[in-house]
């Protein structure tokens, strides 16, 4: 193989973002946006229920 050859693409890698359809591409990332912001949130909110447990504990 020389430099400019390029090597066989494979079949099964996602499809580059600008070859995708643009309403395809909009739903993979709002569903991606939507389950980041449910894990950020029930991570806050289970942080932040388990110091209130521990103030009510040490009753501060």
């Amino acid at each position: 193989m020389t430099r400019t050859e390029v090597p066989a693409r494979a079949t099964n890698l996602p499809v580059p973002p600008g070859q995708q359809s643009s309403s395809e591409y909009r739903t993979v990332m709002r569903s991606v946006t939507v389950i980041m912001g449910a894990v950020i949130g029930l991570t806050f909110l289970f942080g932040f229920g388990n110091v209130l447990a521990l103030g009510l504990r040490l009753v501060l």
